[in-house]
């Protein structure tokens, strides 16, 4: 008896053993199956198509359940209805849709997206046969429906494969949705890419304009100004001539050589100021600058101008010895000469035309005021002054008369060529009345030591 009772119990160790084994087997062929799926999903989501997603997925599907057909409908963008997408046989598409219809119309295919988990409905087409359904969801939405055939009672919606089953359609669902996210970033960072790019060529492109407007606006007031000298030429040198003709048919007066002399001399003294501003303007390297010395030359060689010369008031005020500020001639000129010639043509319809031009320092900083009598600035205006192409004045195409055009770029060049300088510019104006400039460099932003001033210097020595 006892011997028996031992072998029953060396029976029963058997089959127990042989059962942790086949246990032990099957978790070992499911761990190897989610490692399998793992490595699908570790490659970039950009190289996985929805065709690879389930051809990867069925793979290790089939490894649960033996499917005698099986596919994955997607949700559509453009009206939200599932579409099959997929199909483990081509010939038994059409009758999977079928049962798929069938499932739609009595409320087992929405019952199934609810559910979230494996759904087992008899087939209506197939005899004998059981369909699964399992929804392809993330934590954010349903992007598609799993539909399989299987025989007999091979799947219990409460074993472990069952719980594999889900696992493998969620990472399904996530690789689904990972991989369409990943595509639409790319199609965003493209689109992006490109906005930039079109900006950059049309900033390249706007700057291009600028400065050929830029160029073209100095060409014509180079243009102007040639004519002016011209014009300053031509009147000494006619006397000349007149007064070498006189002499040649000898009828010179005494005084006329010290005349003839003083002209030569006037015109030796226009051609050397146009040689000197020539110069100076052509520099590339830094230079220390007096701006009173500097605008003094300028409003001179300004001169040649036949309507500035005979037909605006100028007073001017320059403080002598200012400290040197470093940097390039050109900046300064151009920069505070845009400000003057502005002026001026503000005054072109005034009665009274005026100029006032003033330097000053008072230690610290160093001030440029330009003053005019002229239209005067709207105060809404005022803001947008040295925005790029913003002119209060008629452009070219549109001049009426022989007034004064603007491009909108001579204020905008002058903040452009005068910030490297920590230049403050402020406007002050009243309409119909007149507007004032003021340009205030600070010592301490010099790139050379200060300098005191030399009305301050005196001052120092006699205390």
């Amino acid at each position: 008896m006892r011997e028996q009772d031992d072998k029953k119990y060396i029976q029963n160790l058997e089959e127990r053993v042989k059962y942790l084994e086949e246990v032990y087997r099957s978790t070992l062929e499911i761990l190897d199956m989610m490692v399998a799926f793992s490595g699908n999903l570790s490659r970039s989501p950009l190289d996985l198509d929805p065709a690879q997603v389930f051809k990867d997925t069925r793979t290790n599907l089939e490894r649960l359940y033996a499917f005698n057909i099986l596919a994955f409908f997607l949700v559509t963008d453009d009206d939200h209805d599932f579409r099959m997408a997929y199909c483990s046989s081509e010939s038994d598409a059409s009758v999977l849709q079928a049962e798929v219809d069938i499932a739609v119309t009595d409320g087992n295919f929405a019952w199934a997206i609810r559910k979230n988990r494996p759904v087992l409905i008899a087939s209506t087409i197939l005899p004998g046969k059981k369909l699964v359904f399992h929804s392809l969801a993330t934590k954010s939405r349903v992007v598609g429906m799993f539909v399989g055939v299987l025989s007999g009672d091979e799947f219990h919606s409460g074993d472990i494969s069952a719980d594999i089953f889900s696992i493998l359609m969620y990472n399904c669902a996530q690789t689904l949705e990972n991989a369409n996210l990943y595509k639409e970033l790319q199609t965003a960072n493209e689109q992006l890419k490109s906005e930039i790019q079109e900006r950059i060529r049309g900033e390249e492109h706007r700057r291009k304009l600028e400065l050929e407007v830029m160029q073209q606006s100095r060409l014509s007031s180079i243009g102007l100004l040639t004519a002016g000298i011209a014009h300053n030429l031509r009147g000494p040198l006619t006397s000349l001539i007149g007064y070498i003709s006189l002499m040649q048919n000898g009828h010179g007066e005494p005084g006329d050589i010290d005349k003839m002399m003083n002209m030569a001399k006037n015109m030796d003294n226009i051609i050397n100021t146009m040689m000197v501003k020539s110069r100076r303007s052509q520099e590339t390297q830094k230079v220390d600058i007096d701006v009173s010395e500097l605008l003094s030359a300028e409003l001179s060689f300004l001169e040649a101008d036949m309507e500035f010369k005979h037909c605006v008031k100028k007073e001017y005020d320059f403080q002598e010895s200012l400290p040197p500020i470093h940097g390039l001639y050109s900046d300064f000129s151009q920069g505070l000469m845009n400000i003057v010639q502005n002026a001026v043509h503000a005054m072109h319809g005034s009665k009274v035309k005026k100029l006032i031009v003033r330097t000053s320092c008072d230690g610290e900083n160093i001030t440029v005021s330009i003053s005019d009598t002229g239209c005067g600035i709207p105060e809404e205006d005022i803001p947008h002054l040295f925005s790029p192409f913003f002119s209060t004045k008629p452009k070219l195409d549109a001049q009426q008369g022989d007034g004064p055009t603007g491009t909108g770029l001579g204020l905008y060049s002058t903040y452009h060529l005068l910030q490297p300088y920590s230049a403050k510019i402020d406007v002050e104006s009243h309409v119909g009345e007149g507007t004032t400039f003021t340009v205030t460099f600070s010592l301490a932003e010099s790139d050379e030591p200060q300098q005191v001033c030399a009305e301050e210097a005196e001052t120092v020595q006699d205390a």
